[in-house]
């Protein structure tokens, strides 16, 4: 995916996968479980803690690199796992926001196999 002012660079001609692809949050927007404004409060919040996470880490790698995989070299320049509690005890701040948005990740927009 390609974000520009949090729009999608890519979604006119996105693949075909993405294309059928429904996030939680998407699933309960359509079926009505969720109302507009709780969906893109859920979105707003996620990408906030990815842009706090970005900001803590945003000296590694280049600016093509997505922030799973800076986060996944930083830790391996310290010769950490982005899970390990060494890692959240050396960056609290950064092990906060990561778990936080895994967290959120996983309660909002991961789907539930059916």
């Amino acid at each position: 995916m390609q974000l520009l002012d949090s729009e999608c660079t890519i979604y006119d001609d996105r693949p075909t996968n993405c294309r059928g692809y429904r996030c939680g949050v998407l699933r309960r927007l359509e079926n009505g479980e969720l109302t507009l404004e709780a969906a893109q409060a859920l979105v707003k919040k996620a990408t906030g803690l990815l842009s706090a996470i970005h900001q803590l880490i945003s000296n590694v790698g280049n600016d093509s690199w997505r922030v799973w995989k800076r986060l996944e070299v930083f830790a391996e320049e310290q010769k950490l796992t982005i899970d390990s509690v060494e890692f959240s005890r050396r960056h609290p701040r950064l092990g906060m926001h990561l778990v936080v948005l895994r967290k959120l990740l996983d309660s909002e927009f991961h789907t539930k196999p059916q």
